[in-house]
């Protein structure tokens, strides 16, 4: 690269480059360039920055949990932008990231879809007596972090209120500019979101009026995720930063006058067919939250007619009881809608403190599990 120019060519002679093929590779300007600018190779980590600095497909990604809420991977094609450098290559031989790297800092961009299950509309506007302002926006789907709904998908026309929550059924999203060429051309304009109005009045000479140039939009999109499957056998749930779930409730330290053997917890919980809900204790640990050690509670299918633990290697955090989820899917449940959970561990050895985490997880970021009344006993 040279300034903003990307030069093709096939060796190096001391400090002169041979074989320069192409000029203003990958739409690049090709330029004029003084004697003693700097030449740099196009690379990041031993890898082309053609290869890297293009258009991703994220379903390409063969890693675990390939997206989540705040990150992506994405999958580096070496047989592609450049001299095929893949597995099957016969003439180069496979290339890979030599190291691993940090790199771009603020430098580093890409587009991205902005999700949201609810909007709030903040738009000015004044209705004098005998007029009317109704308001709608058309949206497109989108797929939840764990969830498998279809993306992109148009969604219609939903009447709006202006200055109050909009909830969404489904998780919804307005998509880059990249992404409306590629995948909504059937859609006005390729818009993702649109928001329509109709000014009514009931007298010719008044007439509602909207402040364009004050008028915003605030979308909100829940951090819930479900990327744990065996909550008995993941070693990540047992601590703090490596737990993978996104909605997540850590006590404070809580020290005992007295010591004791048994923990019960209590809570009321709003828990619909999307969602999920795990409790895990912590013993005399007495060290920061983030270097704490969690273990699941028994879970119902492992405790006996008499309260016993059955096997403590396959306790998954689940209550003591089956609790059966609701189908009334509402962002905004009513005090009847929630369900007492209860947590049970007993015959522990004597413990001074505790802690307790709750793990909350949905595949509709739409509809999320919702929590009160959390109580916490300890027995002797």
């Amino acid at each position: 690269r040279i300034g903003s120019e990307i030069i093709e060519y096939t060796g190096v002679d001391g400090n002169t480059l041979t074989g320069i093929t192409s000029r203003g590779v990958d739409n690049t300007l090709s330029a004029k360039h003084l004697v003693n600018d700097l030449v740099y190779k196009y690379e990041f980590s031993g890898i082309s920055l053609r290869r890297i600095n293009k258009t991703h497909v994220l379903a390409d990604a063969t890693v675990q949990d390939p997206i989540g809420i705040d990150y992506y991977h994405i999958k580096i094609d070496m047989s592609q932008n450049g001299n095929d450098k893949s597995a099957t290559s016969t003439s180069f031989g496979a290339r890979y990231l030599n190291e691993i790297k940090l790199g771009g800092g603020i430098n580093a961009k890409g587009t991205y879809n902005l999700p949201y299950s609810l909007i709030i509309p903040d738009i000015r506007n004044t209705s004098p007596t005998g007029t009317n302002l109704f308001g709608s926006v058309r949206s497109v789907s989108e797929t939840s972090v764990s969830g498998s709904e279809v993306s992109y998908i148009d969604q219609g026309y939903q009447e709006i209120a202006l200055r109050e929550k909009n909830f969404f059924e489904t998780q919804r999203m307005v998509v880059s500019k990249t992404n409306e060429d590629a995948y909504l051309s059937t859609l006005p304009g390729n818009k993702s979101f649109t928001m329509s109005f109709n000014m009514n009045t009931y007298d010719r000479r008044l007439s509602p009026t909207i402040d364009l140039d004050h008028s915003s939009v605030v979308f909100v999109s829940n951090r819930v995720n479900s990327p744990i499957t065996d909550y008995a056998n993941d070693p990540r749930i047992s601590g703090v930063g490596d737990d993978p779930n996104s909605l997540m409730y850590v006590t404070k330290l809580i020290t005992l006058e007295n010591p004791a053997s048994s923990l019960r917890v209590y809570i009321d919980g709003y828990v619909s067919n999307y969602n999920d809900i795990r409790m895990f204790y912590a013993l005399n640990q007495n060290v920061p939250a983030n270097e704490t050690r969690f273990i699941p509670f028994p879970g119902y299918n492992n405790i006996d007619n008499f309260g016993n633990v059955i096997n403590p290697t396959v306790s998954n955090g689940t209550s003591d009881i089956e609790v059966r989820k609701t189908d009334q899917y509402t962002q905004e449940p009513a005090i009847n809608q929630f369900k007492e959970y209860t947590f049970t561990i007993d015959k522990l050895q004597p413990f001074n403190n505790f802690r307790i985490k709750l793990i909350g997880t949905s595949t509709n970021q739409s509809v999320v599990p919702q929590f009160r009344n959390l109580r916490v006993i300890a027995l002797a």
